[in-house]
């Protein structure tokens, strides 16, 4: 099939336009040439949109400009966890020291108030403190567990400070009685704060904790209900001696 000819649909052959008949096969043709003129201008359509998609995919594939790419990409930010853990976990230390203190004078030396009181307060900002800094459960036991102890050590030795300058008593305890009394309100602070890390820790890794599947095993469910049941007991045993700790003296014990 060349120029403005078509080939016959029966037997291939050259079909001169406005034939009737195939010269070939001698079978009517004429009702069939407006088809093969229109077959012929699809085709050559299809061949055009062809060769532009083709040019378009090179295109598309082709090398990015270096002035695609963005120069002022902020970098990716470090993890907050890690990044701001012992900032966040000194600052702590230095906000409950700073409000035990405080409390410790407003409340026994300008208000007169009962030491019932300043021990609870003393309590729960610690504990608050420990829950705020611990919200993103990063961080690990060995930390916190620093941190507590500072907590407690160091708001201590700043309201027996207070007191030494107050009231002009010795600033370090003086018999047994006195040692025990600061040794148990040390621990108690300090249970406090760690009290609030146990409890944010644990609901961190109970939202992350996967479904454990059918096929682990009754073994494997036993020591994950373990894990779950002591991760559920540790703030609360921390809590409760944290309490008992820093009540104790006050009841006579």
């Amino acid at each position: 099939m060349t120029g403005t000819t078509h080939g016959c649909p029966y037997c291939a052959g050259e079909l001169v336009p406005g034939v009737m008949a195939c010269r070939h096969c001698g079978r009517m043709v004429g009702h069939l040439l407006p088809l093969l003129v229109r077959q012929s201008e699809l085709s050559a359509e299809v061949a055009a949109l062809r060769e532009e998609v083709a040019r378009w995919r090179v295109a598309a594939s082709g090398p990015v400009a270096p002035a695609a790419v963005p120069v002022d990409t902020p970098p990716q930010q470090q993890p907050r966890t890690q990044a701001t853990q012992p900032a966040s976990l000194a600052a702590a230390v230095v906000v409950v020291v700073a409000a035990s203190a405080l409390l410790h004078w407003l409340l026994l030396f300008v208000y007169d108030a009962p030491p019932m009181i300043l021990r609870i307060l003393t309590l729960l900002v610690p504990l608050a403190l420990g829950l705020r800094v611990s919200r993103s459960g990063g961080g690990s036991l060995a930390a916190h567990a620093l941190a507590s102890a500072c907590c407690g050590i160091l708001s201590v030795g700043a309201m027996l400070t207070v007191t030494h300058l107050i009231d002009g008593v010795p600033l370090l305890p003086q018999d047994l009685r006195e040692m025990r009394e600061a040794l148990e309100y040390c621990a108690s602070i300090a249970l406090a704060f760690l009290t609030g890390y146990l409890v944010m820790h644990g609901l961190h890794r109970a939202r992350q904790r996967p479904v454990p599947a059918a096929s682990h095993g009754e073994l494997i469910s036993y020591a994950q209900r373990f894990q779950q049941l002591a991760g559920l007991l540790s703030p609360i045993c921390a809590g409760g001696l944290a309490l008992y700790s820093g009540l104790k003296s006050l009841g006579g014990g």
